[in-house]
């Protein structure tokens, strides 16, 4: 946090004044999503990882709720 704080010149506590459930948080990160030509996440990409996740990495697992609830929690 020091690190990040360093570099856009504000005081590391800073972070725990910003209201992040408000209006400006949501504004702030459409104009982050805009100026870096990402998008707002979708289910489907929640889903995606998880489904990685259950194919790959759990493959013993019987179920694919299973890891997606430990991977979504």
């Amino acid at each position: 946090m020091e690190y990040v704080a360093q570099q856009v010149k504000i005081p590391a506590g800073a972070w725990a004044d910003y209201d992040w459930r408000g209006d400006r948080v949501k504004r702030h990160r459409k104009e982050i999503r805009e100026a870096y030509g990402f998008r707002a996440n979708t289910e489907e990409d929640q889903e995606r990882p998880a489904e990685w996740l259950a194919a790959e990495l759990c493959p013993v697992a019987l179920s694919r709720d299973r890891p997606a609830t430990a991977v979504t929690s």
